[in-house]
């Protein structure tokens, strides 16, 4: 059993990010929360680490949605990554 205790104040986070529908027909959304107004980067990568997807948004504070259609693709598993200033966001994404 292990304690941390740190002293002094921590400001508290929450972000939030969900991918839906999630198995999918190759359009889907993906909503996240932004603590501030940044630049964010969302990939699509395949199985073998191949980017198919390389987009570049600006997140707002708060709820974020962005709708992403992924065509001519073949049906199968991706990985979807959102990066932002937040954090990492890592997702198993199913296309049927």
């Amino acid at each position: 059993t292990a304690t941390l205790t740190t002293r002094g104040e921590m400001p508290e986070v929450e972000s939030t990010c969900s991918v839906y529908p999630n198995p999918n027909n190759g359009a889907f959304f993906v909503r996240f929360t932004a603590t501030s107004t940044q630049t964010a980067t969302l990939l699509v990568r395949d199985l073998t680490g191949k980017t198919i997807l390389n987009q570049s948004l600006t997140a707002t504070e708060g709820m974020n949605e962005v709708p992403v259609t992924l065509e001519g693709f073949a049906a199968g598993v991706y990985i979807l990554q959102l990066q932002h200033n937040d954090g990492l966001f890592t997702e198993r994404l199913i296309v049927n």
